[in-house]
């Protein structure tokens, strides 16, 4: 497998997945010019895409997905709930054709581009967000994003990683401390908020294993986190737990690079 990193945080979410010349992506929450511009300049093809997979149904996930597929009507797999998320959500103006949606199930798994793909369920304040548990080639990869909490199905999927990606949002002091409504800096520390540098870094300290060879930190809040400051909290936690991965924390605004799985 190869994998990139389009866009990663709340200005829009975007993930590329490739094998053997078929790719599909993990959500679209760019515009069709980003999306295009990113693509040629970073050398993504984007001709080899045959599938939008939906992680939920907030916009930096979804707000690309109806103009591309205007275009490139390709099909579209989520939970019938993400769906009607989507079609729920007011910033969402023009909803995707519902000719092209595939419902999925969690723990069902489904084939795509050639790879076998299995979701579940992740906390998050949206119409049932999901983690995709990606395998082919002999390897696997793991994406879970928008972390409220991690639950013992998330954790379980995590030891098992050969490649994790994993949401690391915000730093607790920055945001204790910072200009936030305090609203809102309650419903990102709730059980289907964001996830902490601290929390992620505990989680993969006590769940991650030798098998593991890379971990893709994403997500990050431009205003409560450093790209610094995630890589240390993750790094300090493996180094307890004798763990030594590849550690990568994913822009926000540019596109990571190619990563052979």
């Amino acid at each position: 497998m190869r994998f990139k990193s389009i866009a990663s945080g709340s200005n829009g979410n975007c993930y590329y997945v490739e094998h053997e010349g078929a790719a599909f992506l993990i959500d679209l929450g760019i515009n069709k010019s980003q999306l295009a511009r990113k693509c040629n300049d970073h050398g993504v093809p984007l001709h080899f895409v045959q599938a939008i997979l939906i992680t939920h149904s907030h916009s930096d996930h979804v707000r690309g997905i109806s103009a591309f597929c205007r275009k490139n009507p390709l099909p579209l797999y989520a939970l019938p709930e993400t769906y009607q998320g989507i079609i729920a959500n007011p910033t969402i103006h023009h909803k995707p054709d519902p000719t092209l949606c595939r419902n999925i199930t969690c723990g069902v798994p489904f084939e795509v581009a050639g790879m076998k793909v299995t979701a579940f369920h992740v906390p998050h304040d949206s119409h049932d967000n999901v983690g995709y548990f990606i395998e082919a080639g002999g390897t696997n990869l793991c994406l879970m994003t928008d972390v409220g909490e991690f639950t013992p199905e998330m954790k379980a999927y995590i030891a098992k990683a050969d490649n994790l990606v994993v949401e690391s949002n915000f730093d607790q002091h920055m945001l204790e401390t910072g200009s936030y409504h305090f609203l809102l800096k309650r419903r990102i520390l709730s059980g289907v908020g964001h996830s902490s540098n601290a929390t992620t870094a505990s989680v993969l300290e006590q769940h991650l294993t030798l098998r593991t060879r890379r971990v893709f930190l994403c997500h990050l809040s431009g205003n409560n986190n450093t790209p610094e400051l995630a890589y240390e909290s993750t790094h300090q936690a493996l180094r307890r737990a004798g763990l030594s991965p590849e550690i990568v924390v994913f822009s926000r605004l540019q596109p990571s690079l190619f990563f052979e799985l």
